[in-house]
């Protein structure tokens, strides 16, 4: 990872489901009601969302809110 991003797993994670499901950051925000910025400070900058976007991103990449939990709590530079 480049020096100066500091992603979760989390973050990590939704960039990989994003790019297996050819979605821009645009469209994976509309489906979860937030923006393409949002999408991206979690995906790059390490921000976490908040508890009801990670309840979406549960139903939307169809995994355990407790793992999405967990994730977020992750630096990638941890694993």
């Amino acid at each position: 990872m480049k020096e100066g991003i500091h992603a979760t797993k989390l973050g990590y994670e939704i960039r990989l489901y994003r790019n297996r499901h050819n979605m821009s950051q645009q469209a994976f925000g509309d489906l979860l009601g937030v923006s393409a910025n949002t999408v991206h400070l979690w995906e790059r900058k390490g921000a976490r969302p908040s508890m009801s976007s990670m309840v979406a991103l549960a139903r939307v990449m169809e995994i355990p809110l407790d793992k999405i939990m967990r994730d977020s709590m992750t630096d990638y530079t941890d694993i």
